[in-house]
């Protein structure tokens, strides 16, 4: 008897573990299912939003009787100072007709990086542009370069986070049907195209100055930030961690040639970028006039 109530009391001090075990399991799945209930409804508080920047860039010859006038940038390049070589060019793809007719360039500002001039900068007429003898031939070569980045945010809490990403998590582009239209000529559907990521050392994008021209989409675009640097926009991430150069990204279209005589032009590039960080695709078209001719436009 006495062997029967020491098990008894064994058994019941046993289940009262058990029980008590059971309790704080019960507890401690109940924490987990709210600590999860409380992580899914902070992602449903978050809001989203994405904007596209299409760059269109055309070099129009200037046509003459027996021959082409071709803007030379790599040499324009060299009459601005400071800031970084996409931000020189820029500088002098924007004053290329004062390099043509001659003049004074001028000092451009991209977010808070200042390109200026060399010396007073005084150039003569048909600085930085080749002659090419066409023999009397009415047209002439028409390059068009186009360059496309995205913006994306993530507002939680009044915190927002900012990147350029144009790969997928699997590492493919985010741009699908790409197509380029010039009055005139056959549409070039999907042109060949790649993703500069930026990086730490050889090619941080931090310098891009990013314009906000093709559209803006989602819940959040009231946080989109446009005219500035890219990493300036990445500097207003609520998480200072974020690395501006390793953010930011662009895709660059294979540079595209039409043969074209004297008229003018409208160029036209559409696409998708496929949703990121819970965004959906979104379409962008711009529209760009060019005008073939005698004069520099």
């Amino acid at each position: 008897m006495k062997k029967f109530y020491r098990n008894s009391s064994f058994i019941a001090a046993l289940v009262a573990s058990m029980f008590v075990l059971g309790s704080c399991e019960k507890e401690l799945d109940d924490n987990a299912l709210t600590a999860s209930a409380v992580s899914e409804a902070s992602k449903a508080a978050a809001e989203t939003a994405q904007s596209i920047m299409l760059d269109i860039a055309v070099n129009a010859p200037v046509i003459e009787a027996d021959g082409t006038w071709h803007f030379d940038n790599v040499t324009a390049d060299t009459y601005f100072t400071g800031g970084t070589p996409q931000l020189r060019n820029a500088a002098a793809q924007s004053q290329k007709c004062t390099f043509y007719n001659g003049g004074v360039l001028e000092a451009k500002s991209y977010g808070k990086v200042t390109v200026t001039p060399v010396g007073d900068g005084t150039v003569a007429p048909k600085t930085a542009w080749s002659y090419t003898t066409t023999g009397g031939a009415s047209t002439s070569d028409v390059t068009v370069d186009i360059t496309i980045a995205g913006q994306s945010v993530v507002v939680n809490k009044g915190n927002a986070k900012y990147s350029f990403t144009l790969l997928d998590s699997e590492g493919n582009p985010r741009i699908s049907d790409l197509k380029v239209q010039v009055t005139g000529q056959e549409d070039v559907i999907n042109p060949a195209f790649g993703v500069v990521v930026g990086d730490e050392t050889n090619n941080c994008l931090a310098d891009v100055f990013y314009t906000a021209n093709a559209g803006t989409f989602g819940r959040a675009t009231s946080s989109l930030l446009t005219d500035m640097t890219m990493g300036e926009i990445i500097a207003k991430n609520a998480y200072s961690s974020t690395s501006a150069c390793g953010n930011a990204s662009v895709a660059k279209v294979d540079q595209l040639h039409y043969n074209l005589g004297a008229g003018t032009y409208t160029v036209t590039v559409s696409g998708i970028v496929k949703g990121n960080a819970g965004m959906a695709s979104t379409p962008f078209e711009v529209t760009r006039t060019v005008s073939v001719g005698s004069d520099c436009n």
